[in-house]
């Protein structure tokens, strides 16, 4: 069956939980931050989204950043994992668009709009990717570069970030943890853009920006 003839959905149908790596990249690094001192970020899976499904931008009006990652996802029930055996807890990888509206909002609001935890094209087995701390990708914003760049520059590598989030809670089959992004490459997206991702052994995914209808929960005199 040609993949033209596709609709691409989420590879992972219900995922138990969205976590997000915080400031795992060398220039947070650089800067005095850390990702185990900052944390973890939480997405509500109510975001998951396939390539198909492109990207709502419910409140156009506001500012959308694009975050271009891995997306590992668990595929056995596990805690206080050590790094040394995390891999045996990854079912395998996805290219992951983890979505964040800018605002003084709490962030775990602004990464958790219908659409925002985008996941494709497929999923891609563990055994498949000899390295998953040594992978290209790149993203493009109606053609122009937006990131390119290589996972081996991530603070905490994958089985890393598999054990940091282990620490302080039990991964179950379908958790999705979002590797992070540089903050170099985040920029914004509009109603009609169209984003291309592509990583090293994973595929790539070709995704439409559409709007939604903007805010319409009052605001109590705040400015939007």
């Amino acid at each position: 069956m040609p993949l033209t003839d596709i609709l691409l959905q989420s590879p992972v149908a219900n995922p138990g939980k969205f976590v997000c790596g915080a400031g795992n990249f060398e220039e947070v690094l650089a800067a005095g931050g850390h990702p185990r001192r900052l944390g973890l970020l939480f997405k509500m899976t109510s975001a998951a989204a396939g390539p198909a499904d492109g990207v709502v931008l419910r409140w156009p009006e506001r500012t959308t950043f694009h975050e271009m990652e891995i997306a590992i996802v668990i595929g056995r029930q596990g805690t206080e994992i050590p790094a040394a055996k995390a891999l045996d807890y990854v079912a395998g990888y996805c290219i992951g668009l983890d979505m964040t509206m800018q605002g003084s909002e709490f962030p775990s609001f602004g990464k958790s709009f219908d659409t925002y935890g985008v996941m494709g094209p497929w999923l891609t087995t563990r055994d498949e990717i000899t390295d998953p701390d040594c992978l290209d990708f790149s993203l493009t914003v109606n053609g122009e570069d937006r990131q390119v760049d290589n996972t081996r520059r991530l603070v905490l590598g994958i089985a890393d970030l598999v054990e940091h989030a282990a620490s302080v809670m039990t991964l179950h089959p379908g958790d999705v943890i979002f590797s992070g992004t540089p903050p170099r490459s985040v920029g914004p997206v509009v109603p009609g853009d169209t984003m291309h991702a592509w990583v090293e052994g994973l595929g790539a995914m070709t995704v439409a920006v559409t709007g939604g209808p903007g805010r319409r929960t009052p605001l109590d005199g705040m400015v939007p």
